[in-house]
This record gives C-alpha cells, sequence and structure tokens, in this order.
C-alpha cells in the first residue's frame, strides 16, 4: 500500500513537473526609463499571488548586465516556463490592464542625485509608492494619453497590514498644489526631501511595518508594499557621508519600524558603506 502510494505520488509530481508554466516576459531593453518604472510597478503589482511577469534588461546591476538571460534561461529550461514575449509598453499594460486602477502623474523632469553619476526620477519613484499601496501605475503626461488609463486628482491609500485610518493622498504629483513644488523651494534636493517628510508622515503608517527599501525602487518594494526612499552618501555611498537633513530622514523613519518591532527583526532592502 505505502509503495503504490509512492509510485502514485511520483506520477504525480512528474506530470506536473512536465507541464507547461506560461508566464509573460518584457523586454526593456529599448525601453525610456520611465517605461521601465512602469513596468517594474506593474510587475509588483500582478505578482502578489503568481509569478505573471518577468522583466529583463529593465533594472540591471552596474557590474553584470546578463542576469535576466541567464535566469530566464534557467526558468525554461529547469522550470518549464513558457514566456511570452512583450516588447511594446503598450501591449504590456493591455495584456494586465484588468490588474490596474489607473495612474499616478508625476514629472519625469524632476530629478535628483546623491552623488555624482546618479540621476534619478524623484517624483516618479513616489508615483510607483503611492501606485504600490493603490495597484495603480506611474505615468508621465505622455503616458497616461497613450496608455488611457484614468488619473484622480486624489486616490485612498488603505492600510493593509495594522489597521491604520485610510487616507487620501495627490493622483498628480506635478501639480503647483503640493508641498514638494512649493515654489520657495529653490534646490531638487529641498523639493525632495519635502515629499520624504510628507511621505513618513502620511504613507510610511500605511506601508509594510517590517519591511523598508532604501535606494532605486524595484518590484520587490512595490510587490511587498514597503515604505522607500532613495538617499546614499556622497562619498563611496558611506553613511556618515550623509548630509544631516537626509540622514535625519533614514533616523526617522528606522525610529518608526523600530518602534512598531520592539523584539523583532525589520529588514532593509538595498545598501549603503558600511554594509554591516
Amino acid at each position: 500500500m505505502k509503495k503504490s502510494l509512492l509510485v502514485c505520488l511520483f506520477v504525480i509530481l512528474t506530470a506536473a513537473g512536465q507541464t507547461p508554466y506560461r508566464a509573460v516576459l518584457f523586454d526593456g531593453s529599448t525601453a525610456l526609463p520611465w517605461v521601465k518604472l512602469m513596468a517594474m510597478t506593474l510587475a509588483g503589482i500582478v505578482n502578489r499571488d503568481s509569478a505573471r511577469l518577468y522583466l529583463q534588461n529593465v533594472y540591471e546591476t552596474w557590474s553584470y548586465n546578463q542576469t535576466d538571460e541567464k535566469w530566464a534561461e534557467v526558468y525554461r529550461t529547469r522550470g518549464n516556463v513558457q514566456f511570452d514575449v512583450i516588447t511594446s509598453d503598450t501591449a504590456l499594460i493591455n495584456r494586465f490592464r484588468s490588474f490596474i486602477r489607473g495612474g499616478i502623474r508625476y514629472d519625469y523632469l524632476r530629478t535628483f542625485g546623491n552623488f555624482k553619476g546618479q540621476s534619478f526620477m524623484w517624483q516618479g519613484e513616489y508615483a510607483a509608492l503611492i501606485g504600490g499601496l493603490t495597484n495603480r501605475l506611474p505615468l508621465t503626461a505622455n503616458q497616461w494619453v497613450r496608455y488611457r488609463l484614468s488619473i484622480d486628482d486624489s486616490v485612498e491609500v488603505t492600510d493593509a497590514f495594522d489597521g491604520d485610518s485610510p487616507v487620501w493622498v495627490p493622483g498628480k504629483l506635478d501639480t503647483v498644489s503640493t508641498l514638494w513644488t512649493n515654489p520657495a523651494l529653490v534646490s531638487e534636493s529641498d523639493r525632495y526631501l519635502a515629499m520624504l517628510d510628507w511621505g513618513i508622515r502620511v504613507l510610511l503608517p500605511r506601508c509594510n511595518p517590517r519591511k523598508l527599501y532604501i535606494r532605486e525602487i524595484t518590484d520587490l518594494a512595490v510587490q511587498k508594499r514597503m515604505f522607500q526612499f532613495n538617499l546614499a552618501g556622497t562619498d563611496e555611498l558611506k553613511i556618515d557621508s550623509i548630509p544631516a537633513p537626509r540622514f535625519d530622514v533614514i533616523e526617522r523613519v528606522v525610529t518608526y519600524l523600530h518602534s512598531k518591532n520592539p523584539n523583532t527583526i525589520f529588514h532593509i532592502y538595498g545598501w549603503v558603506q558600511p554594509e554591516c
């Protein structure tokens, strides 16, 4: 009897292993930065309960540019994954339109960098953060028109973790009525810090209380609904070279997460120097 059960189990597992798993592979090799940001956010949203969307050449490391290709081959050969390859951002939107509630609009020209050589769309990253909390995509004005997705003046952010009350936040981060577009703020650093201060007060309590993402936002941050900021040191990313106003942001966020996890470990994704 036991032998028969083992044989049946082997047959079932073998058959399951031979059943193709279908997924979408978006190849962003030639995609513009705002398209890649959209694709990462979409992957975070649609992959929460199943591996539906894989990304290739959307978020590359600085040291090796074949990671996605190698993993795709592993999935094909060992996991029997059959990819529907998509290279058009519009086709990608149409494929997953039923998952998307609309968009969060931002100004892609608003960029910031902590150190020489870094430049990221700080409004875009926050549009992705809010999008991850509301199942919406970060969109430039042009993308909004092309994709035919709705963008509301304000959107409701609910708490999926520990019951904080819902809050309404701007759906258009590029409007002049927001704190970070105040004409009194002269530099992009001041504008970004104004957004981070608002985010700590309004968004952080509705984000994942056990996970934090430092540096460029990714689909993992969106998938896990993490709070995110992109701050680093100015000299080889060393934490002791971070200007005081930016370090204060890190300290406030980490202190808050410690208060939510006084006797347990919480996780910080990303990196600074020293890594310990």
